[in-house]
């Protein structure tokens, strides 16, 4: 699990701030924002509370924000200030990753427990948060388990998933990187990660295959049963058909 959060109910809970000092500590980097809630309400990195009772005792000592974040260095309190127009991303509660996803929060609470789902962090209180991408995640293992694939074969399939993305993560990381990396290794690097995409891409073919297999046989039991409703003269619905089920191909490489 990643590092633990501040709410801002839990941070100020015991400390008096109006919003627009708030404001001004994180515009100065003297408070970090790591992330906000749905709601755009601020989350707060693990050592935040430390650093924010500095803050406050340099206040008292009759300091401004703005003379806080001039000698900041100097007093060994770190600044984080965020890039300029990049916005800090946002997680979502569980019953909110149950909202977006339509999966139920108990389902939800099991794959955490089994380490199917992973929470991005979780706050000092213990609530877990997820990133957004976690609601596309979340129903791709619904579409797995609507499939047919046990517990094991979930886990499987969702660590292969993290793997791959933690793979490319880092690879984003170093292509953005200041310094120069050794390009053999991003190319073993990129080479691994589409080893492991064509690989999940093998077992979502089969998975297609049994798909249609199962939509023909299904066309031919309805073919069978209209025969019988005209036999006996019964009404019902004619049978839809031979139809082309439409599965997610695979996408034509460029």
């Amino acid at each position: 699990m990643a590092q633990e959060t501040w709410t801002y109910a839990e941070l100020f809970a015991q400390v008096e701030a109006s919003p627009q000092f708030v404001a001004e500590l994180e515009r100065l980097g003297l408070l970090a924002v790591i992330a906000r809630d749905s709601t755009g309400a601020s989350l707060y990195g693990p050592d935040a509370n430390e650093q924010l009772q500095k803050v406050m005792g340099l206040v008292e000592l009759g300091y401004e924000p703005r003379d806080i974040a001039a000698i900041s260095q100097k007093v060994g309190l770190p600044t984080s200030r965020r890039p300029r127009f990049k916005k800090p991303p946002v997680y979502l509660r569980v019953d909110e990753l149950a909202t977006q996803s339509g999966v139920g929060e108990t389902q939800l609470g099991q794959w955490c427990e089994q380490g199917i789902l992973r929470a991005i962090t979780e706050t000092e209180s213990g609530t877990p948060l997820f990133s957004r991408e976690s609601v596309e995640v979340v129903r791709a293992l619904k579409d797995l388990l609507a499939f047919g694939l046990n517990q094991d074969q979930l886990s499987e399939w969702s660590e292969l998933g993290r793997s791959v993305d933690k793979l490319i993560t880092g690879l984003h990381k170093k292509a953005t990187a200041d310094e120069r990396a050794d390009k053999e290794e991003v190319r073993t690097q990129v080479a691994r990660a589409s080893e492991m995409i064509d690989g999940l891409r093998r077992r979502l073919d089969a998975l297609r295959g049994g798909l249609r297999r199962w939509d023909k046989l299904l066309g031919a039991y309805d073919k069978r049963l209209d025969r019988l409703r005209k036999v006996w003269g019964l009404e019902g619905r004619k049978p839809r058909g031979r139809r082309r089920l439409r599965v997610p191909s695979r996408r034509r490489r460029l």
